[in-house]
This record gives structure tokens, sequence and C-alpha cells, in this order.
């Protein structure tokens, strides 16, 4: 049996349930057999539940090397937008100072202040 994390009962607090979610119908089997009414809450705001379990099943069914080169293609992303970000609100700076700049969004202060 899988944890279906993130699930509530309806008017009760946020609680891991053992047994499989349906999410369509907003219900789970639990252990014992008995179903409950659920609230059912994404990761994300605009996901509906039936689509965000196909996607966590997905990521459920990799391998780690294709997890880890999914990590590696967002961590490309995610530097190369802040880039275009830094790129932007500072045209006039030369490259070196757009990397300065880009990497204080990830890098201590202090450290930021010895580079």
């Amino acid at each position: 049996m899988s944890i279906v994390p993130r699930l509530a009962k309806c008017g009760g607090p946020a609680e891991s349930i053992r047994g499989t979610a349906l999410f369509e119908g907003f219900n789970a089997t639990i252990s014992s057999g008995k179903q409950k009414a659920l609230i059912v809450k994404t990761q994300s705001i605009d996901s509906r539940p039936n689509i965000e379990h196909k996607i966590v099943e997905a990521y459920r069914n990799m391998t780690g090397v294709e997890k880890i080169k999914i990590v590696g293609v967002l961590t490309d992303m995610t530097i190369a937008l802040t880039m275009t970000g830094v790129r932007g609100m500072h045209p006039e700076a030369d490259e070196q100072e757009w990397r300065l700049r880009a990497a204080s969004h990830w890098v201590d202060r202090d450290l930021m202040c010895k580079a």
C-alpha cells in the first residue's frame, strides 16, 4: 500500500492515508475497506487532482537517472530565466556583472561580497 499525501477528511485536519486514492471521485479506499469523502489538495493551483495523480505516478516509475536528468534540465532553465531577468534589469552591465548578479540569487551575501 502507498501513502497518499495531502488528503484531508471533510471538516478535519490534513493527514496521510494508507490506501489508494480515487482522485476523480474525491474518495479514498482506506485499509479497512471503508470509504470516506475527502478533500484533495493538489501541489499546484492549476492542476486537476486526477492529472496530478498521473504525474506523480510517472515520477514514481522513473529511474533515478531519469529524475536526475529532469533536475538538470530544470536547473538550466532556472539559471537561463534568472540571467534573462538580470540582463533585462541591467542592460548596461557586462557579462561578469550579469553572472554575479544572477549568482546573488543563490549565494550567501557574505560570500558574494568576497567575490
